[in-house]
């Protein structure tokens, strides 16, 4: 489900690759501006609480770490 929401979120503007379990890299290509890769994360960390949170009667608590490194 994680990897859907990444891909749908990431859309034509980069890959989305699952590395093991929940572990998922992302490689945007052609992001000129610090800000735009703020958005793409941003959209991808509301995406995911979401469709966690939201579901059901119970509230399900996910934690979500980014990292990003500039190549």
């Amino acid at each position: 489900m994680v990897a859907k929401i990444a891909m749908d979120s990431v859309g034509d503007k980069g890959v989305v690759g699952r590395i093991g379990g929940d572990e998922f890299v992302i490689l945007f290509e052609e992001i000129s501006e610090e800000e735009e890769l703020r958005d793409y994360l941003r959209k991808i960390r509301y995406a995911v609480r979401e469709r966690f949170v939201d579901e059901g009667k119970c509230v399900i608590y996910n934690l979500l770490a980014l990292a990003v490194c500039e190549c």
